[in-house]
């Protein structure tokens, strides 16, 4: 994988990864993770790989890197997390929900998905279950070299991170390469609402509140920023503020990039 980024902290040892926390990102076009000791990051690296919507592309690109790489070997870690981009998902009431169920949720919102693509997940978020399918073939890729590793989607990150927030009047976008995820309140209703949308239709986009705060793979010089300042009344990028506390090597990092990994 070309176009890579490596931050690191010099107390980081090779020779302890068993108390340190390893947690990857994966989407279409590149794979990130970081291994951190407590709240302390120590590594971070992210690897842009050019976009593709090749399954088995991406597939390739991961065994190489998780082969080639000096310390990714190592079986041996306090906890290991896989979050997927790779995932189709509904939302659920959850006086309405059935568990024996959640895959048929899934199947009529996708009625063309092959359900042995797919693993299934719910996790509850204030009223309502989010339901995802993450790629079958993805997932073995890392459970194979990690057994110990936990799988959740990008969506459940964005969600459960949006659910804490206290103003009713806001969405809050997570751009990747190809696609951007959006949270929301459905008028006066708690409920959160989440949408994946396709960056290349990103003109499409209706606003439901008047004010977008903006994490992921987006600047304020980028086209993404510009078509949305067209759609919400303000536009803002979510502040940085994991870099408080943190050894030098991390604290000017561009954490509105690193949004999912970091809240995963």
């Amino acid at each position: 994988m070309n176009n890579s980024i490596r931050i690191t902290d010099d107390r980081f040892s090779t020779e302890r990864t068993d108390i340190y926390d390893l947690v990857f990102e994966v989407q279409f076009s590149r794979m990130r993770f970081m291994v951190r000791s407590g709240d302390q990051l120590l590594w971070l690296e992210d690897h842009f790989s050019g976009n593709s919507n090749d399954i088995g592309a991406c597939i390739a690109q991961y065994t190489r890197l998780l082969e080639e790489h000096p310390f990714l070997s190592a079986r041996f870690w306090k906890s290991i997390k896989l979050v997927t981009d790779f995932q189709i998902h509904t939302l659920i009431p959850s006086e309405a929900f059935e568990p024996s169920k959640a895959e048929a949720y899934l199947m009529l919102a996708y009625p063309t998905a092959r359900p042995d693509d797919f693993e299934v997940n719910s996790d509850l978020v204030l009223n309502q279950y989010l339901v995802t399918g993450t790629i079958r073939e993805i997932n073995r890729l890392f459970t194979e070299r990690y057994p110990r590793i936990s799988i959740v989607s990008a969506l459940a990150v964005g969600l459960k991170y949006f659910s804490g927030l206290s103003s009713p009047d806001q969405t809050l976008g997570v751009v990747s390469d190809s696609f951007i995820d959006l949270y929301y309140r459905n008028g006066k209703s708690p409920t959160p609402v989440a949408v994946k949308w396709p960056i290349r239709n990103l003109e499409m986009i209706s606003a439901h509140t008047s004010a977008l705060i903006l994490s992921g793979e987006v600047t304020p010089f980028s086209k993404a920023f510009e078509i949305l300042k067209e759609k919400f009344t303000t536009v803002t990028i979510n502040p940085d503020t994991y870099g408080a506390g943190q050894s030098d090597s991390f604290r000017d990092i561009p954490e509105h990039r690193y949004f999912t990994l970091l809240n995963a």
